[in-house]
């Protein structure tokens, strides 16, 4: 008799929609979890290497189409130093497409608000100092909520030359 009861319960749609349910829940928050994880292993790794003069290359795709200029940031003690596009020319609207990313910490601050907004982005970091090289960040690509930052060419300074 407990056996066909069990047997019962164990299909009817109510409960298979709910264990679909508390499936979708957790597997939702395990990639959230994990995002998480790997931004803070990513940050620490970053303030390990204890960085503090560098430059890098940042180019923003935004939305369908549009696309910003490479720009050339300088980061100097830490802070942000200087921002300008490769071929010298002004970005469209005086507007400076990687401004908040002038840091590699800005970024990782920036990382960290979209995970607690539970916006959707997807990062690749690079191994040996853990600094963003790609992020995507939005609601899906080719929106104009959405955008890609590419960071490349990451140099280390050293601010006395």
């Amino acid at each position: 008799m407990a056996c066909e009861i069990w047997r019962r319960l164990a299909f009817t749609p109510m409960r298979y929609g709910i264990v679909l349910l508390v499936t979708i829940v957790i597997a939702g928050c395990s990639g959230s979890q994990s995002e998480n994880v790997e931004l803070n292993a990513a940050r620490e790794l970053w303030r390990q290497s204890n960085i503090k003069n560098y430059q890098f290359k940042c180019h923003r795709l935004q939305g369908g189409s549009f696309i910003w200029k490479p720009e050339r940031v300088e980061v100097i003690n830490g802070e942000f130093a200087s921002i300008k596009t490769l071929d010298g020319m002004p970005q469209y609207n005086s507007y400076i497409a990687c401004r908040e990313f002038g840091t590699v910490e800005a970024m990782f601050d920036l990382l960290q608000s979209k995970h607690n907004a539970n916006a959707k982005f997807d990062v690749a970091y690079d191994s040996q100092f853990g600094f963003p090289t790609e992020a995507r960040i939005g609601k899906t690509l080719g929106t104009d909520a959405s955008y890609i930052i590419k960071i490349s060419e990451f140099t280390i300074t050293d601010p006395k030359l």
